[in-house]
């Protein structure tokens, strides 16, 4: 059998399955079941920061795209602090470095 067309999607072999956009040709004669894995070459490590703080004036993007991340991605929770205020009360600083 010979499978024609485009990918559609990408995955590595413990992810979701690769979806094509073709047809499946027979040539020849098939019975039971059929099972395929398919690859599309080594894939390029991640390699960079694992553990991200937000920023308020900025968006942070990790370059993981077509890239096999080994370890979890940590996003910390939004920075804030209180402090005393002139009228008594506190005031809140969230996502202020």
């Amino acid at each position: 059998m010979v499978i024609t067309g485009n990918r559609k999607t990408h995955a590595d072999a413990m992810g979701p399955p690769i979806l094509y956009d073709g047809t499946l040709e027979e040539t020849g004669a098939f019975q039971g079941e059929l099972g395929v894995f398919l690859t599309s070459g080594p894939k390029k490590t991640y390699d960079g920061a694992t553990v991200v703080v937000p920023k308020a004036a900025q968006d942070i993007v990790l370059p993981t795209r077509e890239r096999y991340v080994t370890d979890d991605i940590t996003v910390r929770k939004v920075p804030s602090y209180r402090t005393d205020n002139l009228s008594g009360g506190k005031t809140v600083y969230i996502a202020s470095e």
